[in-house]
């Protein structure tokens, strides 16, 4: 046997060799790792998982309280200029928000429909062990003369 074919021998045991070590037995590591080739070793230390924080039992107090807050869309003073309004209100940090319990509406001004509308979507933020703390929703406004006033509410509870 030649130099040439022992290579090629050599070469294709070695190939075989790191594709059992790659499937076989370097398994996914999420950790630290060694690896030793001249012994066959895939050593893999993992650090340990840290159990996940269990959410606190809360018995929740019969209260249902409010938060609500208010903003003027201004007039825009050309007419057809479109401005999008942005308004939220938050509950304390250890509230629950009630399910389905926003309500926006337009308290002063033109009525929404006319020259402007609440988009859909609420966004829900700063969210705690509870679920959110603040809910937001865009007005967008088209009116040149004239401002509204927006508001926002929400209702919660808190722990007892």
């Amino acid at each position: 046997m030649d130099n040439r074919t022992l290579g090629i021998i050599v070469g294709l045991i070695m190939v075989i060799i790191m594709a059992y070590l790659v499937s076989g037995v370097a398994k996914p590591c999420e950790g630290n790792y060694e690896f030793n080739l001249k012994e066959l070793m895939f050593k893999c230390s993992a650090t340990p998982t840290p159990a996940p924080t269990p959410i606190p039992t809360v018995t929740w107090g019969d209260q249902v309280s409010t938060a609500s807050e208010t903003m003027v869309a201004n007039r825009t003073e050309i007419s057809g200029n479109w401005r999008a309004y942005e308004i939220c209100v938050g509950i304390p940090d250890n509230g629950l928000m009630l399910k389905d319990s926003v309500k926006t509406e337009v308290i002063a001004g033109v009525a929404s429909g006319s020259w402007g509308n609440w988009r859909k979507d609420l966004k829900f933020i700063n969210n705690n062990d509870f679920g959110p703390t603040k809910v937001c929703r865009t007005f967008d406004h088209q009116i040149h003369d004239q401002d509204r006033v927006l508001k926002i509410s929400v209702n919660y509870k808190l722990p007892e």
